[in-house]
């Protein structure tokens, strides 16, 4: 089943999966990548497309102190593994890793989204697909309601 909802329904959809399979397990603080979740290899493609290929494409070109502020305002906490590196927990025990390293003269930009390896204890690999999808999404347009709000108050 590949689920295809927006807004409410996501969220929804996302926090109903979330209630039903968390298990109180803790988190490890191992990081892996969705190819490495149960199952994950199966629909990599897919968050490959929509939860990573967003973030190269609308933060490549972008300052690294602007992007770490975009997500400071989702309340991540900023480490150093990459030009940007955000933990967001996104539920209780289910933080995502977004790692940027942006364009330069010599390489393309690139981006990942990780996960402890705890995090099939609180959604399924599809679930946590949707979550990829939401915390890019709503990465995406933080910054872009920041650089708004800037450009208004210099107006």
């Amino acid at each position: 089943m590949c689920v295809y909802l927006t807004g409410d329904a996501a969220w929804r959809w996302l926090i109903l999966h979330y209630l039903s399979r968390a298990d109180n397990t803790p988190i490890i603080n191992k990081l892996i990548s969705y190819r490495e979740l149960e199952n994950g290899y199966v629909n990599y493609a897919a968050f490959l497309r929509k939860s990573i290929d967003p973030l190269v494409k609308n933060f490549s070109q972008e300052p690294v102190e602007q992007i770490k502020a975009a997500c400071l305002i989702l309340d991540a906490s900023i480490e150093e593994s990459a030009d940007v590196c955000a933990k967001i927990h996104l539920f209780p025990r289910f933080p995502l890793t977004i790692k940027l390293w942006l364009s330069d003269d010599e390489f393309k930009g690139s981006a990942n989204i990780l996960f402890d390896i705890s995090a099939n204890h609180y959604l399924d690999t599809e679930a946590i697909n949707e979550a990829g999808i939401i915390v890019s999404h709503f990465l995406i347009k933080q910054y872009e309601l920041m650089l708004q709000t800037k450009l208004s108050n210099k107006g």
